[in-house]
């Protein structure tokens, strides 16, 4: 009931409790006699359909049909249904942005403590887990040599034994690509390059692939490249977004110059 409940109630909705044994919804049975209980009246943001929250909180409530339509609805499109409350002043925007600076702080504050019981936590466990990891290796590479010195007569033509229950093994990788001695990695492309078309198109692979970096540099620059890369099909885009920044010394001290961003 709490998952429900608190969210809901906090917009000031009255939510009837509904028994898991409950055969359907607004009815729940007690003794077998039927008590009838009310669904609760939605504020009118929340009427269309579509609405996140009747979407999040109510998804037993609604038909089939309708929570399907809703489950196909774009996550945009769902909270831009969802009405946010206006600033009626400049006041109201003065009060709104001291607060959320103060939140930031806080969230900044909180995060930091966070980090560093997690990096406590985790310094601990890893001083032992570096001590076993040390030791395993050291055992591995002691059966390791057993296992060499005396695969013939343990192994014979098998792969693996197993020794208490557990396995001993040799497993051959994918294989890698080297050089015989004295060759070198560039003579061996040269000399392959200069070879057939064929047997280049079947050795060799060249990979081409848009410069971004160097397009948007471009595009910024030189009105003839930009011309030129619409004419072709590309242009750049650039998105916009909004964004807080407290002007406090505390919270960029903690934050990094870190934002709060809405896109």
């Amino acid at each position: 009931m709490s998952a429900i409940a608190s969210p809901a109630r906090a917009m000031g909705w009255r939510i009837p409790h509904r028994p898991s044994n409950s055969s359907e919804p607004g009815r729940s049975t007690t003794g077998g006699h039927p008590i009838a209980t009310t669904f609760p009246a939605l504020p009118p943001s929340l009427e269309e359909p579509g609405s996140a929250a009747i979407l999040h909180y109510f998804p037993c409530y609604l038909k089939p049909e309708i929570h399907q339509t809703f489950m196909n609805i774009r996550p945009d499109r769902i909270r831009q249904k969802v009405r946010i409350a206006p600033v009626k002043n400049r006041d109201e925007l003065t009060a709104l942005v001291i607060a959320t600076a103060d939140l930031t702080i806080e969230r900044d504050v909180t995060a930091a403590r966070r980090d560093q019981a997690l990096s406590e936590i985790q310094d601990g466990f890893n001083v032992q887990i570096e001590t076993l990891d040390k030791e395993i290796a050291e055992n591995v590479k002691r059966m390791r040599a057993w296992a060499l010195a005396h695969r013939g007569n343990e192994f014979g033509e098998r792969q693996s034994i197993t020794v208490a229950g557990h396995d001993l093994e040799f497993r051959k990788g994918s294989g890698k690509v080297a050089y015989l001695p004295g060759v070198k990695a560039g003579d061996a492309l040269d000399a392959l390059l200069a070879s057939e078309d064929a047997t280049i198109d079947r050795f060799a692979k060249v990979s081409v692939a848009l410069d971004k970096n160097a397009i948007l540099r471009a595009y910024r620059d030189s009105s003839e490249a930009r011309s030129f890369l619409q004419a072709i099909g590309i242009t750049v885009v650039v998105e916009e977004d909004f964004r807080f920044r407290p002007n406090r010394p505390e919270a960029e001290a903690m934050s990094g110059g870190k934002e709060s961003s809405a896109a």
